[in-house]
C-alpha cells in the first residue's frame, strides 16, 4: 500500500488500538474525499473504547492469532452507504504482540481503513490473466478473469458474508443467500460449520388470537340489537364530525386514514443459525448437477487472512434445485415439561437471608431531613435590615 510516491489512493486511515483505546490516528485524505466520514470519530459510538465494550476491529485482532490481517465491513454503519445499501470502506486489523522470555503477550491491535473501491481493484488486477498465457494444459476457461461473464467471483469472510462481489448489491449479504447451491456443498464438504446461536431475549409475533369469528346463538333479538347499535355508533359518529364550518371551508377537511394493523409481540426465545470456516481446508473444488446443466466452481483461502476466495460459474442457475440459506431467527417450541424446568430456573436476583434495616449507629432523626423546610432567622434578619436600610436610602 505505501509506494514510491506515498500512500496508495483509497487508504484513508491507519491506526494504532490498545485496551486504553486507540493512541495513534493517521490520516491519508481529507474530509472531502474521505469514504468512511464518521469512522473514528467522536461521533462514531461503534469504535468507542469503555469499561464493558471494546470495537469490533480490536475484538478481532486479540481472538485470532498474530499474523494474520481479519478483514470485515462495518455493514450497521448506514451513514457509509452507497445506492445498493453496500458499505463504501472495509477495515483491516492484525495483533501487535511483545516477546519477552519466550513468552508472547497481545500489545494491541493495528489497522487501516480503505474503500471498497480499493479492495476491488486490488481483486480484480490480480485475478487478471493476460490473452498470452499458456493454456495448453489447462482444461476449461482459459485465459481467466473475474470481470469475465462467465464466472463469479466473491471474496467471502470466514463468516459466509461477501466482502467483493461484481455485484454493489450483493456485498455485505450471506453468501448462502446469494447462492444456495455453492453453500450447501461447501457445508457438506466441512469446509463451513453450521453454528446454532441463541437469543434469549427475542420478540415473536403472537401467535394466539383471544377473539373468536364464531357467530354466537341464532337469535332475533342478535339481529335486532345490532341494527340498534349500528344505528346510534353512526348517528354519534355524525354528530361528533358534523360542522358548519366545514360546508363552505375546504381547509378544515382532513382526509381519514385506516390504521395499519400491528402484530402483537411476544418475548421469545430464537435460533438462528452461524457458520464457521475450517481453516484446516485450504482449497476445494466440485461440480453440482442442476437438472440441465452443471455448475463448477473453485474455493480457495487466501493465505494469512479471514477471506476466502470463491470463483462459481456463472451459466448454470440452480435455484431451482438447491434453495438460498437465510440466517433468519427461529422461534423455539419447548414442550411442557423442559418450559416449566426453564420457568423454574429463571428467577429473580436471591435475595439475603436476613433483612438489615436497622444499624446501632445510625440516627433515625436525620432521616428525611433533607426535604424538611425550615426559617433560618439569620438569613431573615438579614434581610429584613436590608430592606429597612434600602427604604431609608430611598
Amino acid at each position: 500500500m505505501l509506494n514510491a510516491s506515498g500512500m496508495e489512493a483509497g487508504v484513508e486511515a491507519a491506526f494504532l488500538g490498545t485496551r486504553s483505546g486507540v493512541i495513534r490516528l493517521t490520516r491519508y485524505t481529507g474530509m472531502e474525499t474521505r469514504v468512511a466520514k464518521k469512522f473514528l470519530t467522536p461521533a462514531d459510538k461503534d469504535n468507542l473504547f469503555t469499561v464493558d465494550h471494546f470495537p469490533l476491529w480490536y475484538r478481532l485482532a486479540m481472538e485470532n492469532p498474530p499474523g494474520r490481517f481479519l478483514y470485515y465491513m462495518p455493514v450497521e454503519d448506514n451513514d457509509n452507504k452507497d445506492q445498493t445499501g453496500a458499505s463504501k470502506y472495509v477495515i483491516a486489523v492484525t495483533a501487535v504482540t511483545v516477546s519477552s522470555g519466550g513468552k508472547t503477550a497481545m500489545a494491541g491491535a493495528i489497522g487501516v481503513q480503505m474503500s471498497l473501491e480499493m479492495l476491488e481493484k486490488r481483486l480484480w488486477a490480480i485475478t487478471f490473466q493476460p490473452n498470452d498465457t499458456d493454456c495448453t494444459e489447462v482444461e476449461g476457461l482459459c485465459p481467466l478473469s473475474c470481470q469475465s461473464v462467465d464466472v463469479n467471483c466473491f471474496l467471502v469472510d470466514s463468516n459466509g458474508f461477501i466482502i467483493v462481489s461484481k455485484e454493489r448489491s450483493e456485498v455485505g449479504r450471506f453468501f448462502g443467500e446469494v447462492d444456495g447451491s455453492v453453500m450447501t456443498a461447501l457445508i457438506k464438504s466441512g469446509m463451513f460449520k453450521k453454528v446454532s446461536l441463541y437469543d434469549y431475549q427475542g420478540m415473536c409475533r403472537s401467535g394466539h388470537s383471544h377473539s373468536s369469528n364464531a357467530r354466537p346463538l341464532l337469535s332475533p333479538f342478535y339481529g335486532l340489537a345490532t341494527v340498534i347499535k349500528w344505528f346510534f355508533s353512526h348517528m354519534l359518529m355524525f354528530l361528533l364530525e358534523f360542522n358548519f364550518c366545514g360546508l363552505w371551508h375546504s381547509d378544515y377537511v382532513v382526509d381519514a386514514h385506516k390504521a395499519k394493523k400491528v402484530d402483537a409481540l411476544q418475548p421469545c426465545d430464537t435460533e438462528y443459525p452461524g457458520f464457521m470456516y475450517d481453516s484446516s481446508i485450504r482449497e476445494t473444488n466440485s461440480l453440482i448437477k442442476c437438472g440441465r446443466c452443471q455448475k463448477m466452481f473453485v474455493v480457495q483461502a487466501v493465505p494469512e487472512s479471514n477471506l476466502v476466495l470463491m470463483v462459481v460459474q456463472a451459466d448454470c442457475d440452480c435455484s431451482r434445485q438447491y434453495s438460498s440459506i437465510t440466517l433468519e431467527p427461529k422461534e423455539v417450541k419447548y414442550n411442557a415439561s423442559v418450559k416449566c424446568n426453564r420457568m423454574k430456573s429463571q428467577k429473580v436476583r436471591r435475595r439475603p437471608n436476613s433483612c438489615h434495616a436497622y444499624h446501632p449507629k445510625e440516627d433515625a432523626k436525620d432521616c428525611g431531613g433533607a426535604s424538611e423546610i425550615s426559617l433560618s432567622v439569620a438569613l431573615f434578619l438579614a434581610s429584613l435590615a436590608t430592606s429597612l436600610a434600602l427604604c431609608r436610602w430611598t
